[in-house]
């Protein structure tokens, strides 16, 4: 159980450390994956509708997007070298990052339904314009840092405070008292053993214990 805790806890020391170096380069450069679908509707023989839809990861200005977009236009006629229908092409977009635009404080916090909702930069809502629909999922980068932070930082304070208390004499676990007590004695308040073999921390105590009573 101790070795699953412990490569538990590096993996979360070690997934902080990466999401907290992407969420500082993503200010200065934006990551962009599209997967894009194109399809064809014939409506009348001359006018077919041709379908878009542009399935995007980005990584940009301190927040993760996932996002689906359906995006609708009219042709008037459809040209011999077009996309056969169906076709897929995936791209990779590396540029500078973009500041996202200013919202309001409707745009910013609503809920409507449970799929429909926003929190500042954390939300799960659709948006429309310009013939297009999106379904978009926005998470801010520092959230998973600060919750992937949180064991190690727990850990950390527990360890300090363990070692603070054998430095002051005390039990490790449960802060009692140990003065008095002999070296390989149990405390007498919660039950463990003294840490680090001495009782508190004085580098004598082990060959007093050790030295039999006249």
């Amino acid at each position: 159980m101790r070795k699953v805790l412990r490569a538990l806890l590096i993996f979360c020391c070690i997934a902080a450390s990466l999401l907290a170096t992407l969420w500082g380069l993503s200010h200065f450069r934006m990551v962009r994956r599209e997967s894009i679908t194109v399809t064809w509707r014939d409506l009348t023989p001359n006018s077919p509708l041709q379908t878009a839809r542009v399935a995007a990861l980005v990584i940009n200005a301190g927040r993760f997007e996932a996002s689906v977009t359906d995006d609708f236009l009219m042709s008037a006629s459809r040209e011999p070298d077009a996309e056969p229908v169906g076709s897929t092409r995936v791209r990779w977009v590396w540029e500078r990052a973009v500041p996202f635009r200013q919202r309001s404080w409707d745009d910013r916090w609503h809920a409507t339904r449970w799929n429909e909702w926003r929190a500042g930069d954390l939300g799960w809502y659709t948006t429309t314009g310009g013939g297009a629909t999106s379904r978009v999922f926005a998470l801010p980068l520092w959230i998973p840092a600060v919750l992937a932070a949180i064991p190690g930082c727990v850990w950390a304070a527990l360890v300090f405070r363990g070692r603070y208390r054998v430095r002051t004499g005390r039990c490790h676990a449960c802060g009692h008292d140990r003065a008095g007590l002999p070296v390989a004695a149990v405390c007498p308040e919660c039950g463990q053993a003294a840490a680090g073999g001495t009782n508190s921390g004085d580098p004598t105590a082990e060959h007093a214990a050790n030295t039999p009573a006249p």
